[in-house]
């Protein structure tokens, strides 16, 4: 698909499926297949405006537990309020709501959640983003991402 806006030009947009083979154990069992029984109970929130990551993300996170998806961040809040997460996942650019207001809300009002924040953002060369990422010292990864790298921070 493409997005035009007339004096800035055209972006296209290609969305090609993900397809991540299970790995083998040691024991000859798909790891996904040990993972998903040993952290079933996993609440994943993730807060994107692009609908491409959330599919993404999504299908990606599918064997980490379950996976609830927010488009921007006053619709975050709202699961926030209502349901606990073990991993918020966080975009920092969105509409309505972004990324930095709904960390600095958490912040302030569920503090205990600041620890589960896993930033992504297309935008780490602006400045406001930069000093934020940096004055915090929150988990973060880069837009493209890696899964391989995403997988680590998880984990981490």
């Amino acid at each position: 698909y493409f997005e035009s806006e007339v004096g800035k030009g055209t972006t296209f947009f290609i969305e090609i499926p993900l397809i991540i083979p299970p790995a083998e154990t040691d024991a000859g069992i798909p790891a996904e297949s040990i993972l998903e029984s040993e952290v079933a109970a996993k609440k994943i929130l993730v807060v994107d405006d692009e609908l491409a990551i959330q599919n993404l993300l999504k299908e990606f996170l599918r064997p980490e537990g379950q996976v609830d998806i927010a488009s921007d961040g006053m619709i975050g809040w709202e699961k926030l309020e209502k349901q606990r997460y073990d991993l918020i996942i966080l975009d920092i650019k969105m509409p309505k709501v972004d990324g930095i207001t709904l960390y600095q809300r958490i912040q302030r009002e569920k503090s205990d959640l600041i620890q589960k924040i896993i930033f992504i953002t297309g935008d780490d060369f602006d400045e406001k983003t930069k000093s934020f990422l940096e004055k915090n010292k929150v988990r973060y990864i880069t837009k493209p991402f890696d899964l391989i790298k995403l997988r680590q921070l998880l984990h981490a």
